[in-house]
């Protein structure tokens, strides 16, 4: 093979990896309430205050893995009454070693249901963010923090079935005047069912660039 075919093939599949690449550094999830085997669910658990509640409209889960963060946002409501969760996730960990718990954070995972699969689950170390109350809630707005084991994704990381999906555990407080952290109101925790948005139209938009490019390269190299 002469040394321009060989540039341009090389050329031609850094082009291509780093599109197809591009594609995959976000990826956007619909969530759910996760549902146990005797029908219960809930999106965001807060005993004794908020404990049978659904997304309406469907939540949306965003993992950036290029920033290492995630997102979690959405109304979670029960009777037309909830919290406005934004959520965000940072200090991601991913399962570098295929069925194996050997580089989870410190106290993760955490398995309450079907941890079969727990060897490759993946991790978010930080927990921040806000519930803001609507409906018979309004006015009352609380601060979240991470409590216990990291967030886990992955199949059965819910915690409440074997489905793809994820759970975190919070430290609760009421905000403040100036919407900060106010006094420790309670723990809780998020416990979801995750289902992928198709991203074949990004997917699509970048391939056919990295195919122009190819021709590009392949008529200057020719």
């Amino acid at each position: 093979m002469n040394l321009s075919k060989l540039l341009q093939r090389t050329l031609a599949a850094g082009v291509l990896a780093s599109c197809l690449a591009t594609s995959v550094s976000a990826i956007q999830y619909d969530a759910t309430a996760a549902v146990d085997g005797g029908g219960h669910d809930h999106v965001v658990w807060i005993p004794g205050v908020f404990t049978q509640n659904e997304f309406m409209p469907t939540g949306s889960f965003v993992e950036n893995y290029g920033a290492g963060t995630a997102s979690l946002t959405g109304t979670a409501l029960k009777d037309g009454n909830g919290f406005i969760i934004n959520a965000q996730f940072s200090g991601y960990v991913p399962n570098s070693i295929p069925d194996s718990i050997a580089d989870a954070p410190a106290g993760s995972p955490k398995v309450e249901e079907d941890g079969s699969d727990k060897g490759n689950w993946w991790y978010y170390t930080s927990t921040s963010g806000t519930l803001t109350g609507v409906g018979s809630f309004a006015g009352t707005n609380y601060v979240i923090e991470r409590a216990g084991p990291a967030f886990q994704v992955g199949y059965g990381a819910s915690g409440k079935n074997s489905d793809f999906g994820a759970s975190g555990w919070l430290e609760i407080y009421h905000m403040n005047d100036l919407g900060g952290k106010g006094d420790y109101f309670k723990k809780g925790d998020f416990n979801l069912d995750l289902e992928r948005v198709p991203d074949e139209g990004a997917t699509i938009l970048l391939f056919g660039g990295a195919l122009g490019l190819f021709f590009m390269i392949r008529r200057r190299l020719s």
